[in-house]
């Protein structure tokens, strides 16, 4: 598996983005990310998850990313991958998920995690069913407030892992910034503390991003703050840039979000011999539209086209199909006719 740990790193870590936009810090991201792990961040990402969950146990899955007026209820990126992690969470290892996020997003991620054929009920049968997943809004607060209501749901499911895709981290001054560097502290529910309330806990967390202003990217805010825009000294009056402080146990730093829990997902595949659990080509395209549909806006336009994180749909599609190929041919035998 370590091979196609690192052949999965490699193409989720492809670098697509348009010439005016913020570009050509992908590759540090990943190899500062990789100096801590010493492993293929998916592949490590993905065993840790296999040693730590198991049937029956609750996962947390943080995202949503909010930017109003023109991302009222969330972008693409995040749920996408969040529901990618479910099927593995569910289907794989027979585990439920609990996603929180803000209160607008909740519909956008139902209707996605829907897409990705996963059970998706409401919490009472939730509790009561295993390998289900329910969807809760956070509401916005103080932070006294979001760390005594994430001591209460911690205490209250008692989860094996919290997993942080896509979502905001603060930074040292306690601000959550949007990727050009802007203060979006006032539209963002504080649910990056489960992750400092776990860790605590000795609780398995986990960070998925592509910038360096999500949680879990503060394992190597360092060089975040070298090679990104805006990442040491941002444009709001805090001054402090927009690299989160908000470390996890392992980080996935990718080229987007959705692709870097894509490569989780595949990973755990192959570790488990159970190669349907990424999403079909077609799932993936539904998963999409849903998306889409729900509110889903394109993160780098920020209109609602079928985009994801500024890539055409049927391009970024693709990354599925070779995802799938990667883990199923890479664990077949051949016959060599003729050798």
């Amino acid at each position: 598996m370590e091979v196609i740990g690192d052949n999965i790193d490699r193409l989720v870590t492809i670098e697509v983005r348009p010439r005016n936009f913020i570009r050509g810090y992908i590759k540090r991201l990943y190899e500062a990310a990789r100096e801590r792990a010493k492993r293929p961040l998916t592949l490590l990402a993905a065993e840790k998850l296999r040693e730590e969950v198991g049937a029956g146990d609750q996962v947390i899955i943080l995202t949503g990313f909010i930017v109003p007026p023109l991302i009222p209820v969330g972008e693409c990126d995040g749920p996408l991958g969040a529901a990618s992690l479910a099927r593995a969470i569910t289907m794989g290892l027979g585990g439920s998920v609990l996603v929180l996020s803000e209160t607008e997003c909740v519909p956008l991620i139902e209707a996605t995690f829907r897409a990705a054929e996963l059970r998706t009920v409401n919490e009472k049968i939730h509790k009561e069913n295993p390998q289900t997943t329910h969807t809760r809004g956070f509401p916005l607060s103080t932070v006294e407030k979001a760390q005594k209501l994430t001591r209460e749901i911690i205490d209250e499911y008692n989860p094996k892992a919290v997993i942080a895709v896509e979502r905001a981290g603060r930074n040292e001054k306690g601000v959550y910034h949007t990727g050009f560097g802007h203060d979006m502290s006032s539209w963002t529910a504080k649910i990056d503390h489960f992750i400092d309330e776990a860790r605590k806990r000795d609780i398995l967390t986990i960070g998925i991003g592509d910038l360096g202003n999500e949680a879990g990217m503060g394992a190597i805010r360092d060089v975040v703050k070298k090679v990104v825009p805006n990442a040491e000294k941002c444009k709001c009056p805090c001054g402090a840039g927009l690299a989160t402080m908000v470390e996890t146990d392992v980080t996935v730093a990718t080229a987007v979000s959705n692709l870097g829990a894509y490569g989780v997902t595949t990973c755990l595949s192959g570790l488990l011999n159970k190669f349907d659990l990424l999403q079909s080509v077609e799932v993936e395209r539904r998963m999409i539209y849903e998306c889409i549909n729900a509110g889903g806006i394109d993160g780098v336009s920020a209109f609602p086209s079928l985009h994801v994180d500024g890539i055409a749909a049927e391009t970024y599609i693709s990354w599925v199909k070779i995802l799938r190929t990667i883990i199923e041919y890479g664990l077949t035998d051949v016959v060599l006719r003729g050798l």
